[in-house]
C-alpha cells in the first residue's frame, strides 16, 4: 500500500474549500503534485464522504467527462450522457471502444500530417534560361 501524507489531505481540503469547487488535475497543479497521486487522494476523500461530486465538466482526451469535487456529504451529480462523444454512449464492448479512440487518434494525426505535407517543385522545369518568364 502506499504511503500518504496525511498533511496532503488536508491540503487538498484546504484548497477544495477554497476555490468552492475544483477537478482533480487542477488541484494537482496547484500542489504540485501528480495526478496519479491527487487521483488517489481524492478517491480517498470521497470514500470518507469529505467530499463529493457537484458537477462534470467538458470531456478528456479519452471521451470521459471530468468531475468537479466540492467539499461535503452531498450526493455525487450522475454522469451526463447527452453530449457525449459516441465512444461514450453506446455499449460496446472494451476492444470496440479501444478500436473507436484509436481510429480517432490515428485521424487526428493522419489530418495533422497532411496539412504539413508542402508540394515540391522541381527549379529545372520552371527554368527560364536566363530569359525573363
Amino acid at each position: 500500500m502506499k504511503r500518504m501524507k496525511p498533511e496532503r489531505f488536508e491540503a487538498a481540503l484546504a484548497l477544495i474549500a477554497e476555490h468552492g469547487s475544483i477537478t482533480a488535475p487542477d488541484l494537482a497543479d496547484l500542489m504540485e503534485i501528480g495526478r496519479t497521486s491527487m487521483n488517489y487522494y481524492v478517491k480517498t476523500l470521497h470514500e470518507e464522504k469529505r467530499i463529493y461530486v457537484s458537477a462534470w465538466r467538458g470531456f478528456g482526451r479519452l471521451g470521459s467527462p471530468v468531475r468537479i469535487w466540492s467539499i461535503g456529504e452531498g450526493p455525487d451529480v450522475p454522469m451526463p450522457i447527452e453530449g457525449a462523444p459516441i465512444v461514450f454512449r453506446e455499449k460496446m464492448s472494451e476492444a470496440e471502444r479501444w478500436e473507436k479512440i484509436m481510429d480517432a487518434r490515428d485521424k487526428a494525426l493522419r489530418d495533422r500530417l497532411a496539412q504539413q505535407i508542402r508540394p515540391w517543385r522541381d527549379p529545372m522545369l520552371f527554368m527560364t534560361a536566363g530569359r525573363a518568364a
